[in-house]
C-alpha cells in the first residue's frame, strides 16, 4: 500500500508539473512585465498561446520529413524526465539517478537533432548555440546527480551541493542569457524558424516542461535525505519548485544586458569551483 501511495503521488506531481510548467510561465512574464513597469499578460495566457496553436494547421518544413517526429520524441523525453525526477522524491535508488541523468543527456542531444531536421542554417546554428551553452552545464549537472545517488545527501555538509545544482539548472532552463539558441534578438528566430503551429506548440511545452524540471532538480535532489514523510516532501517540493522559479525569473531579469559569452565563463568557473569543493567535503567523514 505504502508502494502504491507513492506511486500515485509520483504520477499526480507529473501531472501537475504539465498542467502548472506553462501558468509558471505567464507568472514569470507577469513578474518580468511589473519589473518594468508593465502590467504583464494574465496568468493563463501561456495556455492559450499554446491551444491556439495546437489549432492551426500542421505544417512541416520543406526537407524537414523527420522535424515532426523529433519535436514529438522530445515532448516525450521532457514528459518522461519530468516523470523520473518526480519519482526521486520517493525513491532513493540509483537506478532512479542514473535514468535522470539519461533523459537530461537524451533531450541535449535531440535538441540538436531537431535544429539539423529543419533544413535551414538558421536553426542548425541555433542548435550549435543551444549545444555550446549544455556543454558548459550538463556534464556538471549529471555528475552532481550521479553523485548524490551514490551517496547520499544525509548530511548538512552536502547541502553545498546545492549551488553548483541551482546554477547549473538556471543555465540548462535556457533564459537570458543563455537564451541564444532561440536567437529572439535577432530576426531569425534561431533553433525554432521552421516550427509553426502544433509543432511550435509542442517545442514551447517541451521547453516549458524542462524548466518547470529544473526548478524542481535542485529540491527533489536534497529533499528526501532530510524529510521522512512523502506528503510533506511533496508540500515541500512543489513549494520550492515555485520559489525557484520566481527566483530564476528574477534573474534573468538582472542578467538581461550582459553578454551571454562573458557569462558562460564565469558560470562554468563557478561550477567547476563549487562542484570540486562538494566533492571534496562529501570525502572527509562528518564531525
Amino acid at each position: 500500500m505504502y508502494l502504491e501511495m507513492k506511486i500515485l503521488l509520483a504520477t499526480t506531481l507529473t501531472v501537475a508539473g504539465v498542467v502548472l510548467a506553462p501558468i509558471y510561465d505567464s507568472l514569470e512574464r507577469k513578474i518580468k512585465a511589473r519589473l518594468h513597469s508593465r502590467v504583464g499578460p494574465p496568468i493563463l495566457q501561456t495556455w492559450y498561446d499554446v491551444l491556439k496553436l495546437l489549432a492551426k494547421e500542421i505544417v512541416i518544413p520543406d526537407g524537414g520529413c523527420f522535424t515532426a517526429a523529433v519535436v514529438l520524441m522530445e515532448l516525450f523525453l521532457s514528459i518522461a524526465l519530468l516523470v523520473t525526477v518526480n519519482f526521486l522524491l520517493f525513491f532513493q535508488s540509483l537506478m532512479v539517478y542514473v535514468l535522470v541523468a539519461v533523459f537530461i543527456s537524451a533531450l541535449s542531444a535531440v535538441t540538436l537533432v531537431k535544429s539539423v531536421t529543419q533544413n535551414n542554417l538558421f536553426s542548425v546554428i541555433g542548435g550549435f548555440r543551444e549545444y555550446s551553452v549544455v556543454l558548459s552545464a550538463e556534464p556538471f549537472l549529471i555528475l552532481l546527480i550521479l553523485l548524490i545517488g551514490a551517496r547520499g545527501a544525509t548530511d548538512l555538509k552536502s547541502l553545498i551541493g546545492l549551488a553548483p545544482v541551482a546554477l547549473t539548472a538556471y543555465v540548462m532552463t535556457a533564459r537570458i542569457p543563455f537564451d541564444i539558441a532561440e536567437a529572439e534578438p535577432e530576426i531569425a528566430s534561431g533553433i525554432m524558424i521552421e516550427l509553426s503551429g502544433p509543432l511550435l506548440a509542442a517545442n514551447e511545452l517541451s521547453l516549458l516542461i524542462r524548466r518547470y524540471v529544473m526548478a524542481s532538480l535542485p529540491a527533489y535532489l536534497f529533499l528526501p535525505w532530510f524529510i521522512a514523510n512523502p506528503i510533506l516532501r511533496v508540500g515541500l517540493g512543489l513549494a520550492l519548485t515555485l520559489l525557484t522559479w520566481i527566483i530564476f525569473a528574477v534573474v534573468a531579469v538582472l542578467l538581461g544586458r550582459t553578454r551571454a559569452a562573458v557569462v558562460l565563463k564565469g558560470t562554468t568557473a563557478a561550477t567547476l569551483a563549487l562542484t570540486l569543493l562538494f566533492i571534496i567535503m562529501e570525502s572527509v567523514p562528518y564531525g
